[in-house]
């Protein structure tokens, strides 16, 4: 399986981002021009103390000329629109300004060796702006233009400090590129997370989500496979595999009972801590089976927490021998587990209470049974509906029973359609419809929901809608909240029959 926006390792990121700069651009282009127009005008700056300081009145005329440019430069990076200039914009910044230097300060002026400090400017714009590979062909493109400075200006005195001035300038730009490196695969992962996280979380079933965690967790870490390991039922001792990443001969059914087999499953449903066992042939808190049926040498632990405690685990596993797993990938598993723990935790609980024994035959929207666990469960702050259909009982007597009860189920549809994916809507009485709304902006998502219903039901042959709307404090129990909700309805129906 592969995960959505991810895929190799991070250290393989690194060495691309390093050696080819397989990366995105560390900036915006508009970042990119303001960089350049900041470090030309320094170049600006220090060219004038140049000007005032160093060189006879042979060279003003030349010294004056790379002043001017540098500031003409500089108030045209910071007025160009660097949103509609070619990516390689940039690097035209770069050498017109290396050139500038060497060919301007050194062949014409004979006085390079009093612009060092530019060469340590301009390298490092193109450490902050360009592709670390792309920073290695400026250093050859300076030392070839220094060549030809050389050949015109009087630098022979200088040529080995200058030589070495480029390639310490370039050291420097490569440091700034690597960081630039780092930090953008560092975000590159994080916002990859996230936006699998966010579609983890439109996942409906449990073994889908425990593919796809697995998959993104054996990606994060550059693992060779991966698997979700669950409790059978609440309180079990025995965890059973939910999903995975590896081959399907190697997703078998596995099952680890805790409480008689030493594992590291077992170690950390105990200490809630992950587990890393480099040598997991010679461990003793590595299954056997596991060994044997998957051939792991080394494995990662990693706790997926519920509400409860410790939900399952995640096990990944590598053929070859690791000594260490990345740092800053398995931080960031670790804290990316909280957030997995969690989807699965509701997936399981939206599967028990998604059974026929928790739904109304007739409508397929929750019965009253689901309702009342769902209420007991509300949080303060969250909000009770009750939507009760006018003039249900005339409709069934003029038209008959198969037509209230398509009425029924049509008012059960528009209303699951109005209300959010985690929203509770349930058959509470005969013609009567509840919500439970769990979220914190309830109160606003109650409005929302009813405006929903009204553009959505048709009102057949003038049946229409009432609600209460309550939304539990801080001093009442859920069952008050419903009571509200109820005097809430009836105050409505009573005002429309006026």
């Amino acid at each position: 399986m592969k995960v959505s926006g991810i895929d190799g390792s991070t250290v393989g990121l690194r060495l691309a981002g390093w050696l080819f700069g397989a990366r995105k651009r560390a900036a915006s282009a508009e970042r990119d021009g303001r960089i350049a127009a900041s470090l030309l005008l320094a170049a600006a700056c220090y060219s004038a103390v140049v000007f005032w300081t160093v060189g006879d009145s042979s060279q003003r005329a030349i010294q004056l000329v790379l002043l001017g440019s540098y500031a003409v430069g500089s108030a045209t990076c910071f007025a160009l629109p660097w949103r509609r200039l070619p990516d390689w914009a940039h690097h035209v910044v770069s050498a017109g300004w290396l050139l500038l230097l060497t060919l301007g300060a050194g062949a014409i002026g004979g006085v390079l060796s009093a612009y060092v400090v530019g060469y340590l400017l301009v390298f490092l714009y193109a450490g902050l702006t360009s592709r670390p590979l792309a920073v290695v062909g400026l250093a050859v493109l300076a030392e070839a233009a220094l060549v030809l400075a050389m050949t015109a200006g009087n630098q022979a005195d200088n040529r080995t400090s200058l030589a070495a001035s480029i390639i310490v300038a370039a050291g420097v730009s490569q440091l700034a590129a690597l960081a630039v490196v780092w930090s953008q695969i560092a975000n590159e992962l994080l916002v990859e997370v996230r936006r699998s996280l966010l579609e983890l979380d439109e996942v409906d079933s449990e073994e889908e989500a425990a593919n796809r965690i697995a998959g993104l967790f054996a990606h994060l870490i550059d693992a060779d496979a991966a698997l979700v390991m669950a409790t059978e039922h609440p309180g079990s001792t025995v965890y059973v595999r939910r999903g995975g990443h590896a081959p399907a001969s190697q997703l078998a059914d596995i099952r680890v009972d805790i409480a008689e087999e030493q594992s590291g499953i077992a170690v950390i449903a105990r200490t809630g801590e992950p587990l890393f066992v480099a040598d997991a042939p010679n461990s003793t808190v590595v299954s056997r089976r596991l060994i044997r049926q998957l051939g792991a040498t080394s494995v990662l632990y990693l706790p997926l927490p519920g509400e409860g405690g410790v939900l399952g685990g995640l096990i990944a596993w590598w053929r070859a021998p690791r000594q260490e797993v990345d740092p800053y990938a398995r931080q960031l598993a670790e804290v990316t587990a909280i957030p997995a723990g969690l989807v699965l935790q509701r997936l399981r609980q939206a599967g028990r209470l998604d059974s026929p024994a928790m739904r109304d035959p007739l409508t397929g929207v929750s019965n009253r049974r689901r309702f009342d666990i769902a209420l007991a469960d509300l949080p303060v702050g969250g909000t009770v509906l009750l939507f009760d259909l006018d003039a249900f009982a005339a409709l069934n007597d003029m038209y008959g029973r198969e037509v209230g009860d398509e009425a029924l189920r049509a008012f059960a549809e528009a209303l699951r359609r109005s209300v959010r994916q985690n929203d509770v809507v349930a058959r509470f009485g005969d013609d009567t419809f509840a919500v439970v709304l769990p979220a914190s902006a309830s109160s606003i998502a109650s409005g929302i929901i009813i405006e929903r219903l009204q553009r959505a039901w048709r009102s057949p042959q003038g049946c229409r809608f009432s609600v209460g709307v309550a939304v539990r404090t801080d001093d009442e129990s859920p069952a008050e909240t419903l009571t509200r909700a109820s005097a809430d309805l009836r105050t409505t129906k009573r005002l429309k029959t006026r």
